[in-house]
């Protein structure tokens, strides 16, 4: 396509259309110029579907170049057509550098002549790397012969780069402005060049949406001219080795104290055969151990006090920033990714039950947790560190079965009459359990004292020690419990109830007054201890009957309820008054119901009760859900 309405715009930069001038664009092969055109050396005329020859018909075979005219082509007007990626964006990080023939034809060209053949490879007109260089004197009216294709024009990707990681420092340092004029970088012999307008549309060798080849008149006079360009190719591909390591070392004292670390590595290059590199190398140092303090007390206690500690660093090295091709070690100054994991934590629980009935009351099946931690990430434009507590403390407990008969006796008579012989023991010996199966309570606290970090700029920059982090406390509690019920050995039923509690202060929740004064109406107490505002709220439901009648034929139905709602700040409501409005907080309540059945059928195993294991045993169970 051509740049432009003419293909003749104006500078180097932008889609402006020049005043004057104009471009053509189109094929040259020996079917157009006949004896004038040759190929470049090393190609050969030959069909793009080799099997295209196997056939009655007859078949051309045409190599062919593109040509490129300019007519009146301004001084510092450029001639440019180019070719959009309109589908998906085209990869060419996995190569070094790419290669091109091109030899000029007709016009004013010559190593000490100002206009320029230039290639680009970019996101549009404002955002794309340059490859600019004079041609050999042109070849007239004389035939091209193979010779006159050479040299081969390199771009070298790694120059490109190189200006790119420039480019992105000085966006860094000092963003431009609205309107500003585009930062344009050269290499020390000006052939290649970045050009970026905007960042968010920076030229990414890794994400290439345009290509463009065109003729740049920088001399003071108009240029009329041709130039002839062949086999654009990607060549030198990326080859560089990919490593990952992992290795593991453990440590046990009797069954007292435990201790493991693991370190594991994964290079920027390494992949498998069907992946794509990541361009990131990770490391990861992970430290663990376990000390069983519940050996230093008698064993008729029946408990476990574990003492556990994990120490985790993460680091990320990254070769490429994230949706870029800018190399992060050519970036000075460039902010550590990664994170460091610490925490520490101590646990009670009780494992046998009491001798006592009245302790084992209050302790069998009990559970506590304390836990201290911090984490500190850090990323390319900011930085989190957090720290705090959290506390668990439960109960489990399976309560003897306790049953009754479920045909009393005074009618057992009649069930026998009126039953098959097949079932009528199994009615008579059912029992209904009402005692539950199961039951749980607990609770969990909360409390997470966090600071997060933005900086304006991806590079460490002596401002950073003025920034002001933005505080992101948390303090909840959670609430827990679930009844489990199983009434008949084929019926089970449980219920669950979960509610969460903000206990953080409204003045360091939100920053409104009226929020704040809301919040304040709607916490609660118990026993004159605030215990918050209610945020979530879920409840659950499963029923599921599963009868086996015959040992060949399976059934099952179930019945799932779910409930939750959810209760933040965010969520706010005005309601009017006779003479003044109210803010009430919503609440984004959802619910929903599941049925679903099941019968599945073993012909094999029907087959044996039948007495033919033989060919009723090919098949293979028939289940209908």
């Amino acid at each position: 396509l051509k740049r432009g309405v003419n293909g003749a715009v104006r500078g180097l930069v932008g889609d402006t259309v020049a005043l004057l001038g104009s471009v053509e664009v189109g094929p040259v092969s020996r079917i157009t110029d006949g004896d004038q055109y040759a190929s470049p050396p090393g190609v050969l005329e030959q069909l793009l579907d080799p099997t295209a020859a196997i056939g009655g018909q007859g078949v051309e075979f045409n190599e062919s170049s593109l040509r490129i005219t300019a007519r009146d082509l301004e001084p510092g007007d450029r001639g440019e057509v180019y070719f959009r990626f309109a589908q998906r964006p085209r990869n060419f990080l996995r190569y070094r550098e790419a290669r091109l023939w091109v030899v000029p034809k007709q016009g004013r060209w010559g190593p000490d002549e100002p206009v320029r053949f230039f290639v680009k490879i970019g996101h549009d007109p404002e955002n794309f790397y340059l490859y600019q260089t004079p041609l050999r004197t042109a070849v007239g009216s004389a035939s091209v012969v193979p010779e006159d294709w050479l040299p081969e024009l390199r771009i070298d990707f790694g120059i490109l780069q190189e200006l790119r990681s420039l480019a992105e420092e000085r966006l860094a340092f000092d963003p431009p402005r609205p309107g500003a004029q585009p930062v344009i970088l050269w290499n020390a012999d000006s052939t290649h060049a970045v050009v970026v307008s905007d960042r968010g549309r920076a030229p990414n060798l890794g994400a290439v949406r345009e290509l463009a080849f065109g003729i740049w008149n920088r001399s003071v006079q108009p240029f009329d001219g041709e130039v002839w360009i062949d086999e654009l190719r990607l060549s030198a591909g990326v080859r560089d080795a990919g490593l990952a390591a992992a290795a593991q070392a453990e440590l046990a004292l009797g069954d007292v104290l435990e201790a493991r670390i693991g370190y594991s590595s994964r290079g920027a290059f390494f992949r498998q055969l069907d992946e794509e590199a990541s361009f990131q190398t990770d490391q990861v140092l992970d430290l663990t151990s376990l000390a069983r303090l519940d050996r230093f007390v008698p064993a008729s206690w029946g408990v476990e006090v574990p003492l556990r500690a994990r120490i985790e660093d993460v680091r990320r090295a990254p070769t490429f920033l994230p949706g870029s091709d800018v190399r992060a070690d050519l970036l000075s100054g460039l902010r550590d990714i990664g994170t460091r994991r610490r925490r520490v934590g101590v646990g009670l629980r009780k494992t046998t039950p009491a001798r006592s009935a009245a302790i084992g009351w209050l302790v069998n099946g009990f559970g506590a947790d304390v836990a201290w931690y911090d984490t500190r990430t850090s990323m390319i434009t900011g930085r989190v560190e957090a720290s705090g507590l959290d506390a668990r403390i439960s109960v489990e407990r399976r309560p003897e079965a306790r049953e009754i008969g479920l045909v009393p006796g005074f009618i057992e008579p009649l069930v026998r009459a009126l039953l098959p012989e097949a079932f009528e023991e199994r009615v008579l010996d059912a029992r209904l359990r009402w005692a539950p199966e199961s039951l749980e309570v607990g609770a969990s606290w909360v409390r997470q004292e966090s600071d997060v970090y933005r900086f304006e700029s991806i590079l460490e920059a002596p401002r950073d020690t003025a920034v002001v982090p933005l505080a992101a406390p948390r303090e909840f509690l959670q609430t827990l419990a679930e009844v489990g019920l199983r009434p008949f050995p084929s019926l089970t039923a449980d219920l669950l109830f979960q509610s969460t509690r903000d206990l953080l202060d409204p003045q360091r929740a939100v920053a409104d007054p009226v929020l704040q004064a809301l919040l304040a109406a709607e916490r609660g107490e118990i026993g004159g201890i605030d215990v918050g505002w209610e945020t979530t709220r879920a409840m659950r439901t499963r029923m599921a009957w599963r009868p086996r009648f015959v040992s060949w034929l399976r059934h099952e139905v179930s019945l799932t309820t779910n409930y939750g709602d959810l209760r933040n700040p965010s969520f706010v409501r005005e309601e009017r008054l006779a003479d003044a409005t109210r803010t009430v907080l919503e609440r984004n309540a959802r619910a929903e119901r599941e049925v679903s059945a099941l019968v599945s059928w073993d012909v094999a195993a029907f087959g044996r009760s039948l007495g033919d294991a033989v060919i009723l045993g090919l098949f293979k169970p028939i289940t209908l859900t």
